[in-house]
């Protein structure tokens, strides 16, 4: 996250915070009295802040003497969707979950796939607050007896909520439903299926 060191002041103000002070301007005018208000600062301090916005071209002066506006450039950030960080004991915590949830996949009956390699091909050892962990592997068919096969698929095909659109839809859809429990809905990992043979070209750590 970029920080900002307003100067001559004790303030920080990192991105986060100016995209706020930006969004929740709108298309009102800004005066040092309501940047003081917002940010609980001083009148001197919330000067320098509008000063240091409009160097970097987030606002605008107007016709108006000590009131601002939010520029074109100031709209656009106080809009852009930033990546989230985490920690990194969060990002260890999820990455413990993960390698759980590969777990469960390789030893229960309930999933006709094994997965047979899986690398991390991010920063391993985690050493540094990131956006995600990023996580590739493949898969390969489990010696299923012909009981369990069918008692597998008849769960899969339970869990659809309509109609496959197509033959390619319905074979890939064991799979997908892999690749749907290892995210679990964590923003903290990224999970992608490989080949085989793409997988042999990856570098990074193995967790299997």
């Amino acid at each position: 996250m970029i920080s900002i060191n307003v100067i001559d002041t004790n303030i920080m103000i990192d991105q986060l915070k100016i995209r706020k002070l930006l969004r929740r301007a709108g298309g009102q005018f800004i005066s040092a009295q309501i940047v003081s208000e917002w940010l609980s600062v001083d009148f001197i301090k919330s000067n320098e802040v509008l000063f240091l916005l409009d160097s970097l071209g987030y606002i605008e002066s107007t016709d108006f003497e000590g009131f601002w506006k939010i520029s074109l450039r100031g709209k656009v950030l106080a809009y852009k969707r930033v990546p989230r960080i985490f920690k990194v004991t969060t990002l260890k915590n999820h990455l413990h979950l993960l390698i759980e949830r590969i777990n469960k996949v390789n030893s229960s009956d309930d999933y006709i796939h094994q997965i047979s390699q899986a690398i991390i091909t991010s920063e391993y050892p985690i050493q540094h607050d990131a956006s995600c962990i990023f996580v590739v592997y493949s898969l390969h068919f489990k010696g299923l007896s012909d009981s369990k096969l069918k008692r597998a698929k008849q769960n899969y095909f339970e869990k659809r909520k309509r109609p496959f659109d197509n033959i390619v839809q319905e074979t890939c859809y064991p799979g997908s439903l892999v690749n749907t429990f290892l995210k679990d809905g964590s923003p903290a990992i990224k999970v992608e299926q490989l080949s085989a043979d793409e997988i042999i070209a990856v570098e990074g750590h193995r967790l299997l």
